[in-house]
This record gives structure tokens, C-alpha cells and sequence, in this order.
């Protein structure tokens, strides 16, 4: 079995839709927010820095940091929106 982790070596998020593996809940990641603050340099603003909320499919918000996320959720697939624009 191919376990993905959800965040990759330089802590991007892979997926914004993903169903855990693990537990067999489905997620998305609704916002970001930085922890970085106006008075700091901005190249020390890191990825690793930010703030994820993350919503479970029966309505549950968790404000989760990128390590926490990194390390909760190693075995996850991607959800693929099922809605096609036509033009």
C-alpha cells in the first residue's frame, strides 16, 4: 500500500480534499493563515509557520499547525471535485 503523507518535504499541502486512510473520514483544508508577524524580515515567513483549518465531512474545524498536520496524516488519498464546469 502507497502511504502518502499529506504534507511533503518542504510543507506544502499536497491535496485540499483528501480521505484518511486511517480513520476513513474525508477532509478539506478550508484556510490558511501565517503566524508570521509584521515586525519580523519577510524571508523568515516559512510555510512551516502557518496555520490550517481542517474540515471533517460531519462538520468538525480544527486549527492544526503544518507539523501537526505532517505528522496526524501520513496515509491519505486525494479527493477529486466530481463537478465539471461547461463552457
Amino acid at each position: 500500500m502507497n502511504n502518502t503523507n499529506l504534507v511533503d518535504e518542504k510543507d506544502r499541502i499536497r491535496f485540499y480534499k483528501f480521505r484518511c486512510l486511517d480513520t476513513d473520514f474525508m477532509y478539506e483544508v478550508t484556510g490558511t493563515t501565517s503566524t508570521h508577524k509584521l515586525e519580523e524580515k519577510f524571508y523568515l515567513d516559512k510555510a512551516i509557520k502557518s496555520l490550517d483549518t481542517i474540515r471533517r465531512e460531519d462538520g468538525v474545524n480544527k486549527v492544526l499547525t503544518r507539523t501537526q498536520l505532517k505528522e496526524r496524516f501520513t496515509n491519505v488519498e486525494e479527493i477529486e471535485d466530481k463537478f465539471m464546469f461547461r463552457v
